[in-house]
């Protein structure tokens, strides 16, 4: 994994905050009067989601930093399908990376619901998916992300990066994973 703060040099940090808003940073202010200091902020590839990284700066002295597994043919690997539901009405596999992290370091979970205002132009309404993610049952965030995402594609499905090999492979019941080519 790769972790890193972006710098988009093709736009200002001006800019990208009047193209890219968020709409209620009040969520973070009050998580962090409640003590918390990180975050874990989920979305998809949806609408030009390499501007939110910027975005949030408005937050006095935070750092944002991205964690990512860089693409190569843009299909999960085999080894890294271990959730499994329904999707955009496809049986689907989603990657746990976030959960896994946030049990782990036990920090609240929110999630960008990203909407286009016009060309180029976007909104983000930050919706807590928990505070405490170890009370929450296994796979629990995971499946929340995948309802709260597939609202945002069947919303305005053309914000979608729908070149994801996403449904490449299928789960089979022996365990055993099958490749459609």
């Amino acid at each position: 994994y790769v972790v890193e703060t972006i710098k988009l040099a093709h736009i200002s940090l001006e800019e990208l905050q009047r193209r890219a808003f968020l709409k209620n940073p009040e969520l973070v202010d009050t998580l962090m009067e409640k003590g918390h200091t990180c975050f874990i902020l989920l979305m998809g590839h949806y609408g030009n989601w390499e501007w939110f990284s910027g975005s949030t700066s408005r937050f006095k002295d935070s750092r944002i930093y991205q964690i990512y597994r860089p693409l190569n043919n843009q299909t999960p690997s085999r080894n890294n399908l271990h959730y499994w539901t329904n999707f955009l009405n496809q049986d689907s596999s989603i990657l746990t990376g976030p959960e896994r992290l946030a049990r782990k370091l036990d920090l609240p979970v929110i999630f960008l619901d990203t909407k286009q205002v016009k060309r180029g132009y976007y909104t983000i309404d930050m919706k807590l998916v928990t505070e405490t993610p170890k009370e929450t049952p296994e796979n629990w965030i995971t499946e929340q992300y995948a309802r709260l995402m597939e609202k945002c594609i069947l919303r305005n499905p053309s914000g979608w990066l729908w070149t994801h090999k996403r449904w490449k492979h299928k789960r089979v019941e022996s365990g055993e994973l099958k490749v459609e080519s």
